[in-house]
């Protein structure tokens, strides 16, 4: 009995041994830990909590954008959320696409077996090691370490097992098309073991989305984190502000910083020279990680095309409006001859060629309280009419402006004019006629500047490229005793001028109208930089020409001491 036991524990210790890649645990740790307060977003997520709880076997698949923490959100799964009830087992693999080792689901499949015999060598039984003992060639089959894995899973009925993957977009697609077909059968078989479940994680490429579809059909959870996750999105675009925050603290840490410094870096004010050298010596996995996303795409011309057409629309376009550009051909000559596709369609086929690169949200509340601005100043509707509407909508002490502020500026990441004023916040968007409208008003400060960047309305409009509210704003300066050059040269908290904003932002007509109000060319800002110096960095060579004209011609008009007209 001794040397069967013995000849037992042999034969356990060479099967492990086959299984066994030693790296498995590396590829884990190697993810970041987790920081407090991030991944709560999942852990107290009401799809989760019913997948944990569940007491019959189910598939959850989770899928976001690159950056959004999966693999930080699966480490701490493994070590503490998951591990935290001793009636469950738990077993985890983390792809990467960095080698051939870390790509395979074969190997995947090892590290699963590997861990559930060295927790549960119990399990090993006789059948499994017979299986094993005459087949050299069974550690290099998907399907049948997938036949043992539910065959060990039905001898520890009274425990549940949960299979983890994270990155399942970076295992080799003909691994995942078979895991996705396995999962599958299994699945939609009423008698599967109940006790065996299964979490994907990934991004959601379109060749994974398809797979599991009729999963989803069938019932299956699913969290689905991306543009259609409005709730979720939100919860983690606020814990990606502690990742950040966590990250500038240690930075500061390291390099010794004051307050000032890490308040700066947190809210990523750097100077231009600043930008500049950081944007041009990126990292290569950086570039490294974008061709690999690239890579992906169904089609890669097409990806091309689009890519250009939305960095270069003036506004974000709508999915009908990108279902036309990528449909039309050189041959069609009127629109009856585009055979265009359903929304739902053109949205699967816009997210198979660079889905990972474009984010389409679904919300036309949050699309027009971001937009509308722009849509109006491209129509052709008399403002005039309008002018009661607008003044309400620009109004900081209405209702309707906030609620509609707020969602324009939700989670953005642009300089928004906090503690603004109704003439900051229509000089903001263009709003020309409600600008000319306010100047009837006897209590408007037309200098007075925003708490958050200390800019003026003339500052904003000339930053925001607004012509019109510029041209406005500096015909009513002249000059006299110097205050108009105060005004028209206002700086803020980091000492730059409207003409600043206005050439750092590439508005040449904009800059053109300030420069011949008698904008100062050479007024420096805290990082030693002057307007001059930015339209050198942005080659408006014709700008720097004319800068130069205006610059002799006021000279030789004597109108160096204009100022305010009074309004």
């Amino acid at each position: 009995m001794c040397r069967n036991s013995r000849s037992l524990e042999s034969r356990s210790r060479d099967v492990l041994e086959r299984l066994n890649i030693a790296l498995y645990p590396y590829h884990k740790d190697r993810i970041s830990d987790r920081i407090p307060g991030t991944c709560d977003w999942f852990v107290t997520h009401r799809t989760f909590k019913v997948w944990q709880e569940s007491p019959k076997s189910q598939l959850l698949w989770v899928s976001t954008n690159p950056g959004c923490g999966k693999s930080v959100m699966m480490r701490y799964l493994v070590e503490s959320v998951l591990t935290s009830n001793a009636s469950r087992t738990v077993l985890y693999f983390f792809f990467n696409d960095d080698s051939e080792d870390k790509r395979s689901i074969v190997n995947a499949m090892r590290c699963i077996l590997y861990q559930l015999f060295k927790q549960h060598p119990n399990l090993l039984t006789d059948k499994i090691l017979e299986r094993f003992e005459t087949d050299d060639r069974i550690t290099n089959s998907f399907s049948e370490l997938w036949d043992i894995l539910f065959l060990a899973a039905k001898q520890n009925a009274n425990k549940t097992i949960i299979c983890l993957l994270d990155a399942l977009d970076e295992c080799d697609k003909s691994g995942a098309s078979q895991l996705i077909e396995a999962l599958g059968k299994v699945y939609k078989n009423e008698t599967a073991n109940r006790n065996l479940k299964f979490l994907i994680a990934s991004r959601p490429y379109d060749y994974i989305r398809q797979g599991l579809r009729p999963l989803m059909i069938n019932g299956q959870s699913l969290i689905h984190l991306s543009d259609e996750g409005e709730a979720e999105m939100k919860d983690l675009s606020r814990e990606i502000d502690i990742f950040i925050r966590a990250k500038v603290n240690t930075i500061g840490d390291q390099l010794q910083l004051t307050n000032e410094e890490r308040n700066s870096l947190d809210k990523g004010i750097i100077g231009i020279k600043g930008i500049a050298e950081i944007t041009s010596s990126l990292p290569q996995s950086v570039d490294e990680a974008y061709e690999r996303i690239l890579s992906k795409s169904t089609d890669a011309e097409q990806a091309k095309i689009l890519l250009h057409v939305v960095i270069g629309a003036a506004r974000p376009l709508s999915v009908p409006e990108i279902n036309f550009v990528l449909t039309l051909q050189d041959d069609h000559t009127s629109y009856s001859d585009l055979n265009l596709e359903p929304d739902y369609r053109c949205i699967e086929r816009i997210k198979s060629i660079c889905g990972l690169f474009i984010i389409i949200t679904y919300a036309f509340l949050d699309y027009s309280a971001k937009h509308w601005t722009a849509h109006l100043l491209a129509s052709d509707i008399q403002m005039e009419p309008l002018n009661p509407s607008l003044l309400k909508l620009c109004d900081g002490h209405e209702t309707l402006s906030r609620n509609w502020i707020r969602i324009c500026w939700d989670n953005s990441t642009a300089d928004v004019p906090y503690g603004y004023t109704s003439a900051i916040l229509a000089s903001y968007f263009g709003l020309v006629s409600v600008v000319q409208h306010l100047k009837n008003v006897a209590n408007i400060d037309w200098k007075s500047k925003d708490t958050k960047h200390g800019r003026s309305a003339l500052s904003w409009a000339a930053g925001n490229g607004h012509s019109a509210v510029v041209q406005f704003l500096t015909r009513r300066i002249w000059w006299r005793r110097g205050k108009g050059r105060r005004a028209v040269d206002s700086k803020d908290w980091h000492d730059r001028t409207p003409l600043s904003w206005a050439i750092m932002n590439g508005h040449e007509e904009a800059a053109k109208i300030l420069l011949e109000a008698g904008a100062s060319i050479d007024s420096m800002d805290q990082v030693g930089a002057t307007p001059l110096d930015y339209a050198k960095c942005r080659r408006l060579h014709g700008l720097i020409s004319n800068a130069k004209t205006i610059m002799v011609k006021l000279h030789s008009l004597g109108q160096l001491g204009m100022v305010i007209r009074k309004w």
